[in-house]
C-alpha cells in the first residue's frame, strides 16, 4: 500500500510538471522580462605606461640666493658661463679658473644650495644677469649676490627618417649646450610638441660634451633621444 502510494504520487508530480511545462517556462521568462538587467562589467581604463622618453617636464624648483665672496678684480669668463640666451647666464663649468669663488662657496654651502654645473643665474645684485654686468657689479664690491635657478631636465626621442630637425639652434665658443632659437615643422615637432624656443639640448644619446660635439651626434644618428635643460 504505502509504497505504491509514494510511488504514485511521485509519478504523478512528475507528470503534472511535464504537463505544465509550458506555463512553466512562460512564467519564468515573464518574471525574466520584469528583472533588472545585470549591470555590465567595464574595466577600468588602462593608463598608457610613460616611457623615459615621455617623461612630464618637471615643476620648476625654486630659485634660491647664494653670495660669493669676490676680489674685485676677479672676472668671470665664458668658460664658466654661457651666454647665448641673453637674458639670463647658464653655468657651462666650474672647473676653470675663474670658478674658484664658487668653489669656496660650494665647499660650506649646505645640499642643495651649491651652484652647479646646469645652472642658471637669472640676476646678479638685483640686475639681469650677463657676462658684462656681472664684471661689471664686481667692481668695487667683495661680495656678490646672486639669483639660482635649478633646470628642469626632461628627454625625448625623435626619429628624423632623413629630415632636418627643424629648429634653429645657436651655441658660444666654449658652450656645452646647443640654444634653441627657433622651432618649425619637423621630426621635433612633430615628437617633441612641448619643447619651446629657450631650450637647451644638453645631451645627446646619453652623452654630454661641447656644443660642437653635441652637433655632430645629432647629424649622425637618425633617432636620437635629446635630453633637454629649461630653467
Amino acid at each position: 500500500g504505502r509504497e505504491e502510494d509514494e510511488g504514485s504520487e511521485a509519478f504523478s508530480i512528475t507528470m503534472n510538471m511535464d504537463e505544465d511545462e509550458e506555463e512553466a517556462t512562460e512564467y519564468l521568462l515573464e518574471g525574466q522580462r520584469h528583472e533588472a538587467p545585470s549591470p555590465v562589467k567595464r574595466s577600468p581604463p588602462k593608463t598608457p605606461t610613460r616611457t623615459r622618453y615621455q617623461e612630464p617636464i618637471p615643476e620648476a624648483a625654486r630659485p634660491f640666493n647664494i653670495i660669493l665672496n669676490i676680489d674685485p678684480h676677479h672676472r668671470f669668463t665664458q668658460l664658466m658661463f654661457d651666454e647665448t640666451d641673453t637674458t639670463m647666464l647658464y653655468v657651462n663649468s666650474l672647473s676653470s679658473a675663474d670658478a674658484a669663488p664658487v668653489s669656496v662657496y660650494n665647499a660650506s654651502a649646505p645640499a642643495g644650495r651649491q651652484l652647479q654645473a646646469g645652472d642658471y643665474i637669472v640676476e646678479a645684485n638685483g640686475q639681469p644677469a650677463s657676462l658684462r654686468d656681472l664684471n661689471g657689479a664686481i667692481m668695487g664690491l667683495e661680495a656678490l649676490c646672486l639669483v639660482v635657478q635649478p633646470p628642469r631636465l626632461f628627454t625625448r626621442r625623435v626619429e628624423k627618417r632623413g629630415e632636418a630637425l627643424g629648429v634653429d639652434m645657436s651655441h658660444g665658443p666654449h658652450s656645452r649646450c646647443l640654444w634653441i632659437q627657433n622651432i618649425s615643422a619637423g621630426p621635433v615637432q612633430r615628437a617633441a610638441p612641448d619643447v619651446r624656443p629657450g631650450d637647451r639640448v644638453v645631451a645627446v644619446n646619453g652623452r654630454e660634451g661641447p656644443a660642437e660635439a653635441l652637433a655632430d651626434a645629432i647629424r649622425e644618428s637618425d633617432v636620437v633621444d635629446l635630453r633637454f635643460s629649461r630653467p
